[in-house]
């Protein structure tokens, strides 16, 4: 396998890129609660290319989109569906989002995304065959959405593309290591914390045929060269840049 030498120069200048993706972590969550319908809505709303969802299974087996492995300090997975939606996911944002409760994968996916797509994040099973709960329900949408599944787990990507080669992946790269393991697995997107990025990185994945995402930045005049895509937090200032700079070309 090829050596992919990182170099952790960043370069920072005036303009995000008109051909970059903007994806919305956690849908736009400084307009709504993080991983809620409201926040996925607004993304899409605003004209977000992507949305990037976390994803963790209740004790009754119902994929569900959150990020933290608790609520109120109770494992999820020692929580079924009904005891997550006695949760107040909306209040401790604002007021008005009082009684908003957990979505389910099911749910999101029955979102009208129009032009949005869907990044899907699995985060830590308790078991790998559990995957195939979360993978069934993404495969009765397959047909509606654009979207890419994957994890920071590099044995839920492997076992993903062993449940279906044909599934639109992304690793999400959390270190030089992980890089490493996920550029084995071949996937089509590799998602990369922002400071392992540098333009030699970039165009050697791009000589994988893989699209080179970043996670995650809220400053709109991030750039590097040769970037596919910034997952982030500050959806409305990214989309409005790169409107700007596509007026400007």
């Amino acid at each position: 396998m090829q050596k992919i030498f990182v170099f952790t120069c960043i370069f920072f200048i005036s303009n995000l890129g008109a051909h970059m993706k903007v994806i919305a972590h956690k849908g736009a969550s400084m307009e709504a609660p993080e991983n809620t319908l409201h926040a996925f809505q607004k993304a899409i709303h605003l004209g977000a290319d992507f949305i990037e969802c976390d994803i963790r299974l209740t004790k009754d087996k119902v994929p569900i989109v959150i990020h933290d492995a608790t609520i109120e300090q109770k494992p999820i997975r020692e929580l079924t569906l009904a005891e997550v939606h006695e949760w107040d996911a909306g209040s401790w944002f604002l007021r008005k989002f009082s009684g908003i409760k957990v979505p389910t994968l099911e749910e999101l996916l029955n979102l009208n995304f129009g032009k949005t797509g869907l990044m899907i994040e699995i985060k830590e099973l308790e078991s790998l065959d559990d995957l195939e709960y979360i993978y069934d329900v993404i495969q009765k949408h397959n047909t509606n959405h654009r979207y890419y599944v994957g994890s920071c787990l590099p044995e839920i990507v492997e076992q993903l593309k062993a449940l279906n080669p044909n599934l639109p992946i992304i690793g999400i790269a959390r270190s030089e290591h992980d890089l490493e393991v996920f550029l084995s697995l071949h996937p089509n997107v590799i998602a990369l914390r922002h400071q392992l990025l540098s333009p030699e990185v970039i165009a050697q994945l791009h000589q994988h045929n893989i699209e080179v995402w970043c996670w995650t930045v809220d400053d709109p005049s991030f750039y590097v060269e040769g970037l596919d895509g910034v997952i982030t937090n500050n959806v409305a200032r990214f989309l409005e840049t790169k409107t700007l700079e596509s007026k400007n070309h």
